[in-house]
């Protein structure tokens, strides 16, 4: 069951994704999908899957607002809304 409470797995979700605005290769695109499987593993229903993407997005933007319309930005949150959307289309 994902931790509503204290959201330890958003925390660590995002760290990676900062982490990973580091990375210039490729290698950016697989630590954020890996990022983003362990947040979802540790969720038990799509809707906190959800919940959970979108708590990623909102703490990202707020800790990073200056990149949240740069390229990298754009990547997270167009990232985020695919994976939401195939949660959506599952359920």
């Amino acid at each position: 069951m994902c931790d509503t409470v204290r959201m330890k797995p958003v925390r660590l979700c995002v760290h990676a994704i900062d982490a990973a605005s580091a990375i210039t290769d490729s290698a950016m695109i697989a630590t954020v999908d890996a990022a983003l499987d362990v947040l979802e593993v540790s969720c038990s229903t799509p809707t906190e899957r959800i919940l959970a993407l979108e708590r990623v997005h909102g703490t990202f933007a707020r800790r990073r607002q200056s990149q949240a319309t740069a390229p990298f930005g754009r990547f997270i949150a167009h990232h985020l809304d695919l994976r939401q959307n195939r949660l959506l289309t599952r359920s």
